[in-house]
């Protein structure tokens, strides 16, 4: 996907990504690093439900796994309400989890 499709698709404009100094093929590449790394997550969030479901009191539990997409657009989000905060390949999971 490109950066003008994907503003659009969230409602985002050019204007506020630019103010963040994110730089798109960073955050392709947090994509790529993200989408490595959800069949683990999913695996860990099915652990713990698992677990929280043996607990006697305890009758539902719901859990989620955010997409890729929505990843970068939370760390748009986040960096354009923090504009101080350098997100990148490295820090990125600190920032949003």
């Amino acid at each position: 996907m490109k950066l003008a499709e994907f503003l659009e698709k969230y409602n985002l404009s050019k204007k506020d990504f630019e103010k963040t100094k994110l730089r798109w093929e960073d955050l392709l590449e947090i994509k790529k690093d993200y989408e490595l790394h959800f069949d683990e997550l999913d695996g860990i969030g099915k652990a713990i439900t698992n677990l929280m479901l043996k607990f006697e009191k305890v009758h539902s539990v719901k859990y989620r796994i955010k997409d890729s997409e929505h990843l970068l657009e939370k760390i748009i989000r986040k960096t354009i309400e923090k504009p101080d905060y350098d997100c990148n390949i490295k820090n990125y999971e600190s920032f949003v989890f």
